[in-house]
């Protein structure tokens, strides 16, 4: 059934938009949801008529919750009865393990579990399909105004000199064009937008390639997510709950170019590097769809242009490690947001104004990205895993303190001041 207030395939019923978002993932909707509540008018096109499986490992950081009910759509997550996850267990190559829970948690998991529990007081992360995440925030973006067309493309950018003006959109009923002040790029990592200002390039370090297998039949793995490390290549389970599970593997791209065989027989192959992996499977099957991402990293030049901006991964996209790719989503959609309010206030949609953006994305995203990359090196060279692993295990406040950054919620900086001091073992 389409959701009320939602188009498809048609041209939208109001006429010029001030600010149109290509893109109805979480960064779309988050976006578009703040503005609209800011009383802008705005207009969301998804080219999918309805919400589909992406990339992703389908996890939500514990302050993507905060980030949620900020949208005012954290009750309708909890009515989708996402699994709630207390914290991460990480595998080192040799074998050591570092068991870490979110700071902040309550100690009787059954009774937040319980039906009707909210996730209001839930400190946490979730784990929940992208399908009900995207419909819940895109139906939370129609119910805050925005006006929502799906089932049609946007092909490219109108513009004026060196300024974007606007849209082209195909649908089945031919092209059309659609001038708007602002247009805001959110179409993932293949973005439209991103490709017609020239702005996407490369990682100069990292070629790696992701793929995503879901099983069913799984036998309770507990509230944790599993890290396994293997020198150049990782691989993360995520439960669902109900016997489902989410596995991420991530592999150099020259291993997959230079495979003879099918991507089955490679990921097979490469999964026999994670011995507990396959016990933690057990006799549960995998879903016939197999989806994968190659090159899983892309950096952007720049993340605006004249009356125009990139969020999400749009932008760029670093690594999957850490799980902060739709935390970076909802959370770059607040920064977007504010800035592309004030410009259109001031009627100065020039890169000028906008590139305040980019300012405040360097300022509260930048310390995480780097936290990512010091993290990649050192999961490559299995001796400092482990010494990382076994200092974590034997600190609780430091074991605090990195999950914190894990999750999101907590600064790098109290991890450096954590590490810089002596601190209560285990």
């Amino acid at each position: 059934m389409q959701d009320p207030g939602i188009m498809t395939g048609r041209q939208p019923n109001r006429a010029g938009p001030e600010i149109v978002v290509v893109g109805g993932g979480p960064a779309g909707s988050a976006v578009a949801t703040h503005l609209a509540r800011l009383g802008r008018r705005v207009l969301l096109i998804e080219k999918a008529k309805t919400a589909r499986p992406r990339v992703c490992g389908e996890y939500l950081s514990p302050e993507c919750l905060r980030l949620v009910e900020r949208l005012g759509a954290l009750n309708s997550l909890g009515e989708e009865r996402p699994y709630r996850l207390r914290g991460m267990r990480i595998h080192t190559q040799s074998g050591s393990v570092l068991l870490g829970e979110f700071p902040a948690l309550p100690t009787d998991l059954s009774a937040s579990n319980e039906p009707g529990a909210g996730l209001g007081s839930w400190r946490g992360g979730l784990a929940i399909s992208r399908p009900v995440f995207d419909s819940v925030l895109l139906r939370n973006a129609c119910r805050s105004g925005v006006e929502i067309l799906r089932g049609v493309t946007v092909t490219d950018l109108l513009q004026d000199s060196d300024r974007v003006t606007g849209v082209r959109i195909w649908s089945p009923e031919g092209f059309w064009d659609l001038r708007c002040r602002l247009v805001i790029g959110a179409d993932g990592r293949h973005s439209t937008i991103a490709r017609a200002l020239g702005l996407r390039k490369a990682h100069p370090r990292l070629r790696k390639t992701g793929f995503i297998l879901r099983y069913q039949g799984v036998a309770d793995p507990g509230p944790y997510g599993e890290v396994f490390l293997a020198g150049d290549s990782y691989c993360i389970l995520n439960p669902m709950g109900n016997g489902r599970l989410t596995l991420g593997l991530v592999i150099p791209a020259a291993d997959v170019s230079s495979w003879p065989g099918s991507p089955e027989t490679l990921i097979a192959r490469r999964l026999e590097t994670f011995p507990l992996v396959g016990d933690r499977l057990g006799a549960a099957k995998p879903l016939p769809e197999i989806r994968g991402i190659s090159p899983l990293a892309f950096r952007t030049t720049r993340q605006v242009h004249h009356g125009a901006l990139l969020v999400g991964d749009a932008a760029g996209f670093f690594d999957p490690l850490t799980g902060e790719g739709i935390h970076i989503a909802l959370r770059g959609a607040e920064l977007a947001a504010e800035v592309a309010h004030e410009a259109l206030a001031a009627g100065d949609t020039s890169m000028a104004t906008l590139v305040r953006y980019e300012r405040l994305r360097r300022q509260v995203l930048l310390p995480k990205n780097r936290f990512c990359a010091v993290l990649q090196a050192v999961i490559r060279r299995p001796l400092l895993a482990d010494f990382l692993a076994g200092r974590l295990m034997r600190r609780t406040d430091l074991r605090e303190a990195f999950m914190g950054v894990i999750g999101d919620s907590l600064p790098t900086t109290t991890l450096l001041r954590t590490l810089c001091v002596p601190g209560p073992s285990k």
